[in-house]
């Protein structure tokens, strides 16, 4: 049987190491961060590579902690995530996070295009983006808990 952690010591140690503590979780997440971007970066279709550089991790300080947030800056890149259209409601989505109602434009539009006017009824779904966060998130979540546990027992004998 597994020995179980002593609480007392535990937030004893937390007490007496907070910068350490908190350091050790921005790296452990940083990491996270810098690993997740390179699965998105081979996920991401590329046409000029715009959406691929577009995807950013950052590590922040929040009122209730510290977060790892997820971001891309090409104003298209959900369109590309989700599809548009009646086709990309239709293409299979591997995930819709929680909170994201997608909306589409039943019945296509028309553009024009080098002179010429063209008809679309969208394009399909190809997830990049949000795949890679949502399958690591237990991952995340075990290597800050690894990371506390060692600067709780490094000085331990």
């Amino acid at each position: 049987m597994a020995k179980q952690p002593d609480v007392k010591k535990l937030i004893t140690n937390l007490k007496r190491k907070p910068k350490e503590v908190h350091e050790a979780v921005v790296k452990s997440l940083a990491i996270d961060g810098k690993r997740i971007i390179g699965e998105m970066a081979l996920l991401t279709p590329v046409d000029t590579g715009l959406l691929r550089m577009g995807n950013k991790a950052e590590v922040r300080e929040t009122q209730t902690g510290v977060t790892l947030s997820f971001r891309n800056k090409e104003p298209y890149a959900t369109f590309v995530e989700f599809g548009t259209g009646p086709i990309g409601e239709a293409s299979p989505k591997k995930v819709i996070p929680e909170g994201i109602n997608l909306m589409y434009r039943d019945l296509g539009w028309t553009y024009e295009k080098d002179g010429k006017f063209c008809h679309t009824k969208g394009q399909p779904a190809r997830q990049f983006f949000f795949p890679p966060i949502i399958n690591n998130k237990k991952r995340i979540l075990e290597n800050v808990r690894k990371a506390v546990k060692e600067v709780m027992t490094d000085d331990q004998p």
